[in-house]
């Protein structure tokens, strides 16, 4: 099963309705249960459900116009990109999973809140951001669900962020990946804050992608993560039911700090 397999399936019987453009924003998120770890590497298929809360304004906004010329344009935070640098090939290699034709070329202007590949999730909300506006675009009138598993193929934490408040990401067990998306629940909590402190804004050294795959096949404590992530995903949902402010803090702390000791493994 490829992206494209996923994606024909997703856009079969759907009727096109091409605008000028296509407008969207998505927020960040910050997972309180993490995912790390991938089943399916290709489609992001996670090892394990995970469960994040968004960023309010902080994300990203995305305009997407077809266009005439040889190859897709990418603009990020108002600086045209190199077509062969690494963020605008990611892009193109997404925008392949819908081009209508082989010339069809894209224009696509994208603007982050927050620092790019500093690990505030701009993937998650560069993704979500692109898969909804090119749904405006092309008039497809895809689901949030739908469109979740969209995003999801650009990056998998993107699937948290086509909704907005907290956000469970349903693991799934389908080989299509159809069954894994970002569920939003319907618990809110109001005046619940997070507060984010600028230690460094330069890209990480080494990208979630490669990290996430170095600690599946080499960490001897990763037979446990999947165990202890469904444990606190229970938790977690308890915790916002109830509005318990200092269990939340505390599983999700714990969450973290095993993730980063299986990485240290």
């Amino acid at each position: 099963m490829t992206k494209q397999d996923v994606v024909d399936i997703l856009l079969a019987k759907k009727r096109v309705r091409m605008r000028e453009r296509g407008e969207a924003w998505a927020p960040s998120n910050i997972a309180l249960c993490k995912y790390w770890g991938k089943r399916d590497e290709a489609l992001n298929l996670p090892m394990n459900p995970s469960l994040s809360v968004s960023l309010g304004e902080l994300g990203t906004r995305t305009v997407v116009t077809p266009l005439n010329e040889r190859h897709d344009v990418v603009v990020l935070n108002g600086r045209e990109l190199d077509p062969n640098s690494p963020f605008a090939l990611r892009v193109s290699s997404y925008l392949d999973l819908v081009r209508p034709e082989a010339h069809f070329s894209f224009l696509v202007e994208t603007t982050n809140t927050v620092p790019t590949g500093a690990g505030v999730a701009s993937s998650a909300s560069g993704f979500a951001a692109l898969a909804k506006a090119l749904n405006e675009l092309f008039g497809w009138g895809l689901t949030r669900r739908e469109l979740s598993v969209l995003a999801r193929l650009g990056s998998g934490s993107a699937c948290r962020s086509v909704g907005s408040g907290f956000v469970e990401w349903v693991m799934g067990h389908r080989r299509d990946g159809l069954d894994s998306y970002g569920r939003v629940l319907r618990d809110t909590w109001p005046g619940l804050r997070l507060g984010l402190i600028p230690v460094s804004s330069r890209p990480k050294s080494v990208s979630s992608r490669a990290g996430m795959k170095q600690t599946v096949e080499t960490s001897a404590l990763y037979e446990a993560w999947p165990k202890k992530a469904r444990r606190d995903l229970r938790d977690l949902k308890e915790a916002i039911r109830q509005r318990d402010f200092a269990r939340l803090g505390q599983i999700a702390e714990n969450n973290a700090l095993a993730m980063h000791g299986t990485m240290l493994a």
